[in-house]
């Protein structure tokens, strides 16, 4: 009783406090170490399969396609979203916020002891996601058969992203990358006094627009790269290749050229559509809003 008859008969030093405290506390807001998300059980499951000595279009097509379709049969699934690498593979599950997570566990539990998986795989581990284990932020990329996203994801997008401040990773799965595919004709090489090695010299010295690949020559292979920019393949079947007699010959006489799409190092998939994820994991100490909204 006796603050409210002070506050009554002191009404402008009373707005003067109240004014400070609302000051203070504004100012005081950009120092605090704000998160996205605080201390939660996210409704989430990852299952991990190991498949040894599989690529990922295999363990893709022998396992983890597998587990999406039983996966998608679960009451309460939200999302499916799958990573298929060399020897193993992650399918991550989301479910509904009201959904019972012990009843779901059973039940994915049951859904993996019925699946038929190939004799070489490891039987499914179910892991419950911790949040601090998450990326900050995830970006899904698709494309209508483009060849030219994935290269500009790499030189473009990533180092964007890796130039944001308290950014610790960026790691980019999935999508199919071009490279050019030079097989060597042996028969004429050995006509003209050439090895895989002098050819590979050749085309090393020479600008090319997209990722160069693997020569072959019979059991030999050996990778090749490039730099900067070269208009067509045309242009590459023209290189100069000097013999050893130094008469000047085209590359094209020596071998066969065409460009092609490499297998992928890992498959993503995003509710049974191929795609490319991009995962962004900041620092530590720095704070999620922060590196969300900079990467955003």
């Amino acid at each position: 009783m006796n603050l409210t008859k002070l506050v009554l008969r002191r009404p402008v030093s009373t707005a003067l406090v109240v004014l400070g405290i609302i000051v203070f506390g504004l100012f005081s807001i950009p120092g605090f170490d704000m998160e996205l998300v605080p201390d939660i059980d996210l409704p989430m499951y990852l299952i991990y399969t190991v498949y040894p000595g599989a690529d990922p279009t295999s363990i893709d097509t022998l396992v983890t396609s597998k587990i999406e379709d039983a996966a998608e049969t679960l009451s309460g699934v939200d999302n499916v979203i799958s990573y298929s690498y060399n020897n193993y593979c992650m399918v991550g599950l989301t479910y509904d916020y009201n959904q019972n997570m012990n009843d779901a566990y059973t039940s994915l539990s049951a859904a993996l002891d019925m699946l038929s998986l190939p004799d070489d795989a490891n039987d499914p581990t179910i892991i419950e996601m911790d949040v601090n284990q998450m990326p900050t932020v995830m970006i899904s990329a698709t494309s209508n058969g483009s060849s030219d996203m994935m290269a500009y994801i790499n030189e473009t997008v990533v180092p964007a992203l890796e130039s944001v401040s308290n950014v610790a990773r960026v790691e980019v799965n999935g999508g199919k990358t071009n490279y050019v595919r030079v097989q060597l004709n042996e028969d004429r090489m050995r006509q003209y006094g050439l090895n895989i090695t002098s050819i590979a010299a050749a085309i090393g010295a020479v600008d090319f627009n997209v990722p160069a690949g693997k020569i072959r020559a019979g059991s030999q292979e050996i990778s090749i790269s490039t730099s900067s920019e070269i208009l067509t393949l045309q242009e590459l079947e023209n290189t100069v290749v000097t013999t050893q007699t130094g008469a000047q010959i085209r590359l094209k006489d020596v071998a066969d050229i065409s460009l092609g799409s490499q297998d992928p190092d890992s498959i993503s998939q995003y509710n049974g559509e191929d795609n490319v994820s991009i995962q962004v994991s900041k620092v530590q100490s720095a704070s999620t809003v922060r590196v969300a909204s900079s990467v955003r």
